[in-house]
């Protein structure tokens, strides 16, 4: 960790990756700390401003028939720096022509005649109207007067002189209303209200370079690579315009399209429109203005990405389909098929390999190489980001709250310690490499910001095959994310594999015993989740061919069923304690599986989505709904199904888990507070635990009065009783693998402690069974009465009488 910023909650946030300079802004006022020497500084704080112009205009109007064959024009200007003058001779019907000095600065005894060349785009016009010489002075160093102007149409000769000059008015500087950050955060536009002025700034320098007068109504498309163009869209027009002379220098005809996109080189367009036969994508340069190379697709495309070269194209279609095509000779180069549907798509360098979001439900790394399937696959409800580093040498995916981990594109495997976790962040999000791809950057529109040094070790740059976990403690490498699980009792581990195989080990088994081992093929695709039974002597598994299959664990079969499903993947699996059925929870529909001949007992569509589900006794399952209704699905003693609703909350609920003894519940609703539910009285508990986190898990031990819950990084343990819940403790707990559920120690709670939880990591770099122990005896623990602990913190700080921490 090289530096943590603590600011207030910005609007806009940009990452100088050359520079490495963080900027955050409010309004006009910006906010920088850089990385320089190895530690991170804050600069000093500024406000970016615009230039409030105001033309001088001198109209003459002309009652004459015709239009113009023949144009002249003499100005007499007196500035001491002529390239801060902006001049335009307007036409009655609006058109107008730039008009530049050739001098550097002029007296009030000299004049500028233009040459006929720059006034002729106004030949044909009609003569009739107002003509307008407009003048702008765009800096506000030097004051300038004009002293007198000549404009001669056909044989008519129109003058006007002033004694003392004309006031040409000098800008005014103002706090600027609109500020416009460039991606890569080297550049701001700044542009005033009253006037159509746009001021480029340097945010590495934190100084202005150029005002140009920019149209209001034309909106920013970027800049070129070295910013010595802006790019502008007014309607079908892409304009061009040079910031070193503030004038609009070229104009790209590109006809209507659904979107155009500056690539991250500056230097070319990426459009796309609707065609016939489906969508156009098409890249074009800024030098010669015209189409480089384009790319029809078949259908609707709504998501793409090109990388950032311009060369390769990853389009997804509502079919839940990706394909990756080389653009220049439209060549597919790979087609993937997804389970779900993607959100937006990355490509690293070169496309070697591909990034895919699936919304606040995960995200997968691809190698484009025609892989089958991918080396990573996140599942799980969060804010996910992800990033290639420029070279595509590494990638870095996660959350705010679950952490970040650097992964090899290659083979999907982790580099070194997760980064940053276990806080809540904002809506707006920004996860970055440098551009050298040693430093990190992870921060939110909380104020929170952390700039992290790429690992140099060499272990941690590329970890070894051999396992390095402790004895005890058995742990496996691997590429990409694993689908596992870990038996009630601890002591046992279930493995999805990607083509379809689930196998059974025992955390004391060698690597070469699992190799030998004998394991079975389940499904006709990847395994996506895997559930014990409480008793651990069974597993369900399903896999992506959207088929569950349950499998006896003591000897690794599967039962001769495979039930198949339609519609949208499984979201929870659930045994009863009996082991007599399995709950299946599709969105807001619920089934009842009969484990030992595969016969669904009950359907039903409940009306709204649904959380997550709980078995109280073997004829009576828990549903908490996203409307914050509590239900109970029961078989009566004539085997018919019935579901009611028991209690209701204001607020939607997410996880539920029921004790042993089947009499109380503990709930977690959106608030993430915590809460225990009298089953057999129907009431609510006063007390609550209040949690600065979503809940992912809750267990229970083996009596109703201690429960075990997980969020992100922390895992709490509190009694439960029927006043409610009551917090005693809780560890700083590694990230679980997606999917994987906490499990409490058979043997601690067998000797009646519950003091020990386990959970399957890979914090370490490969996968191991993570031992919790809240004895007390190792690791670092927080307990104690809140008050009494925040009192002593902040004795400790040096801040006593603060109301905050």
């Amino acid at each position: 960790l090289i530096g943590t910023i603590q600011s207030e909650a910005p609007e806009q946030l940009v990452f100088d990756a050359a520079n490495q300079l963080l900027t955050l802004t409010r309004g006009a006022r910006l906010e920088q700390w850089a990385v320089q020497a190895g530690q991170l500084e804050r600069r000093t704080g500024w406000s970016a401003s615009a230039l409030d112009v105001t033309p001088l205009l001198r109209r003459i109007v002309l009652d004459q028939d015709g239009t113009v064959s023949r144009i002249g024009l003499t100005v007499n200007v007196s500035h001491g720096r002529l390239d801060d003058i902006r001049m335009r001779l307007i036409a009655p019907s609006g058109r107008a022509v730039e008009l530049l000095f050739e001098e550097t600065r002029s007296s009030s005894v000299e004049e500028t005649r233009f040459p006929t060349a720059v006034l002729n785009e106004l030949r044909g016009e009609p003569l009739s109207g107002t003509w307008t010489l407009s003048i702008r002075d765009e800096a506000d160093d030097m004051a300038g007067h004009l002293v007198g102007w000549e404009l001669s149409l056909n044989s008519q000769v129109l003058v006007e002189n002033f004694d003392r000059g004309l006031d040409i008015p000098e800008p005014v500087e103002r706090v600027s209303e609109s500020l416009w950050l460039s991606p890569d955060g080297r550049f701001a536009i700044a542009r005033a209200a009253q006037s159509d002025s746009a001021r480029l700034w340097n945010l590495a320098y934190a100084s202005p370079t150029r005002t140009i007068a920019i149209p209001a109504s034309e909106r920013v498309l970027g800049l070129s690579g070295n910013a010595d163009r802006i790019l502008t869209l007014a309607q079908n027009n892409v304009h061009v315009w040079d910031t070193n002379t503030g004038l609009r220098v070229g104009r790209i005809d590109v006809g209507p399209a659904q979107s155009i996109e500056l690539l991250g080189d500056g230097e070319r367009l990426l459009l796309r429109r609707s065609v016939e036969s489906g969508t156009a994508f098409e890249i074009w340069s800024l030098e010669s203005a015209g189409v480089l190379a384009e790319i029809e697709i078949a259908g609707d495309a709504p998501i793409a990405a090109v990388d950032p070269g311009g060369r390769f194209l990853a389009v997804a279609d509502y079919e839940r389909a990706v394909r990756v095509w080389r653009i220049g000779d439209q060549t597919l180069m790979t087609q993937l098929a997804l389970d779900l549907q993607p959100t937006s798509l990355d490509l690293a360098y070169d496309a070697n390999a591909l990034a895919i979001a699936y919304g606040r439900d995960g995200f997968a790394l691809w190698s484009t190489n025609g892989s089958d399937r991918p080396l990573l696959d996140t599942r799980g409800e969060d804010d996910w980001l992800m990033a290639f580093s420029a070279s595509g040498s590494r990638f870095v995916a996660g959350s705010a709250a679950r952490g970040y981990q650097i992964f090899r594109p290659d083979n999907g495997r982790a580099i070194g310690p997760p980064l940053d976790s276990g806080f809540v962040a904002g809506g707006l999000q920004l996860l970055a490499f440098s551009d050298d791809g040693n430093v990190v950057l992870t921060a939110s529109d909380t104020g929170r910001a952390r700039l992290w040094r790429f690992p140099t070790a060499a272990a941690a740059l590329a970890p070894a095959d051999s396992t390095a976990a402790e004895p005890g403690r058995w742990a496996w490498r691997v590429g990409g994310d694993p689908v596992a699980a870990l038996s009630p009792d601890g002591l046992r581990i279930a493995v999805g594999g990607a083509e379809g195989h689930v196998r059974f080990m025992d955390i004391s088994s060698t690597q070469s015993d699992v190799e030998a081992e004998l394991n079975y093929m389940g499904h006709r695709g990847p395994v996506t989740q895997l559930s014990f039974s409480r008793d651990g002597s069974l597993l369900a598994s399903i896999g992506a061919d959207n088929r569950v299959r349950i499998w006896d664990t003591v000897d690794g079969s599967p039962r001769r069923f495979a039930e198949p499903l339609s519609g949208d993947g499984v979201d929870t699996l659930r045994f009863s304690p009996d082991n007599r059925y399995l709950a299946r929870l599709v969105g807001q529909e619920i089934s009842i599986v009969d484990t030992s001949s595969g016969a669904v007992e009950t359907s039903l569509d409940t009306g709204d989505i649904q959380s997550d589900v709980a078995f109280g006794s073997g004829d009576s399952l828990y549903l908490a709904g996203n409307d914050g209704s509590l239900r109970r699905l029961s078989r009566d003693r004539l085997g018919s199904w019935s579901l009611e609703t028991v209690w209701q909350s204001p607020y939607g609920l997410r996880r539920i888990g029921v004790g042993p003894s089947g009499r109380m519940m503990v709930l977690a609703d959106e608030r993430n507070v915590v809460q225990a539910f009298d089953i057999e009285r129907g009431s609510i508990g006063t007390a609550r635990l209040d949690l600065p986190d979503a809940v992912s898990d809750l267990v229970f031990g083996r009596s109703d009065s201690q429960v075990v819950i997980r969020t992100s990084r922390w895992v709490h343990r509190a009694e439960v009783t029927v006043s409610g819940v009551h917090w005693r403790d809780a560890i700083r707990a590694p990230a679980g693998l997606p999917g994987t559920r906490l499990v409490i120690d058979s043997g601690a709670a067998a000797a009646g402690a519950g003091n020990r939880a386990m959970l399957l990591t890979r914090d370490a770099g490969f996968v191991e069974v993570a031992e919790l122990d809240f004895s007390h005896a190792s690791g670092r623990m927080v307990f104690g009465d809140r008050d009494e602990l925040l009192d002593e913190w902040r004795r400790k700080l040096g801040l006593e009488g603060a109301d905050r921490l």
